[in-house]
């Protein structure tokens, strides 16, 4: 996921990305915030709303953070409720 998410960060210049990972009915997930925007928003912030909904555990810097849980969540479901975290940081 880290591969993935410095990629799209290298290609958008200026975002927050947000990847969910299932495997072996576990779930990872990976927050990754540009530098520009750290100053607003942490992905270490993001991170531990996620684990909160999840049941989870994680966390990281304030330009990159980890996390999991496992179970396997209604993943649209936490997409939006991501949103609504991001949302609310900002």
């Amino acid at each position: 996921l880290m591969h993935i998410s410095d990629k799209i960060k290298d290609k958008l210049k200026s975002c927050i990305v947000v990847l969910f990972s299932i495997k072996y009915d576990k779930t990872a997930y990976i927050v990754s915030v540009t530098k520009d925007l750290t100053g607003k928003i942490k992905a270490n912030s993001i991170i531990k709303e996620i684990t909160k909904i999840t049941d989870g555990s994680g966390g990281g810097r304030d330009d990159m953070a980890q996390g999991g849980c496992k179970s396997v969540p209604d993943i649209p479901a936490m997409m939006k409720q991501t949103e609504e975290i991001i949302g609310k940081l900002l």
